[in-house]
């Protein structure tokens, strides 16, 4: 799909000026592709990315949305930067590999955001949210060019889950500020 094409289920809305460079990471349910095709027929270039390709994502692609299998550190830069990364649930590989690993999981998405950018991840584990933290506040370059809100919710405030059934969800959002 082209950078400002809108999928084929948005043909019949009038085209409207592109507001926002929007990324959604890790996307495989239907009801995920159903959000970014509300996000592109609202005038957003959506770009879903995942290394794992369902059915829905094929779906979404074959209506024309734009669904890139590869993980986040592989996308091409070509793709510009976003002025919004929703990660839902990520899978908390990091954690396995120390601080490191986890810095740079967090640095391939904040290097991708504009100015006054944010990037919105919601989390069951606390463990994952816990070093994502570490992350804000242990990194100058971090602590420096961005803001992280945290909060924790119940789970009727967050997006829905196919994982284990947690009573809490943490939502972090790291704001560009810089």
């Amino acid at each position: 799909m082209a950078a400002n094409a809108i999928p084929r289920q948005c043909a019949r809305t009038a085209p409207r000026p592109c507001r926002r460079n929007v990324l959604l990471v890790g996307a495989e349910r239907p009801g995920e592709f159903a959000y970014a095709l509300r996000l592109a027929c609202q005038g957003h270039t959506v770009a879903v990315v995942n290394p794992r390709e369902t059915a829905a994502a094929r779906a979404y692609r074959n209506g024309g949305g734009r669904f890139i299998q590869a993980r986040v550190e592989d996308l091409p830069l070509r793709l510009g930067q976003f002025h919004v990364i929703c990660e839902n649930y990520p899978y908390p590989y990091p954690l396995a590999l120390g601080y490191d690993a986890t810095r740079a999981f967090v640095m391939a998405r904040l290097e991708r955001l504009a100015a006054a950018s944010r990037w919105v991840v919601f989390t069951e584990s606390g463990r994952l949210a816990t070093v994502l933290v570490a992350v804000a506040r242990r990194d100058p370059l971090v602590r420096r060019n961005f803001r992280l809100r945290f909060s924790e919710l119940s789970s009727a405030l967050a997006p829905p889950s196919a994982y284990l059934r947690q009573k809490n969800r943490y939502r972090l959002i790291f704001q560009r500020v810089r």
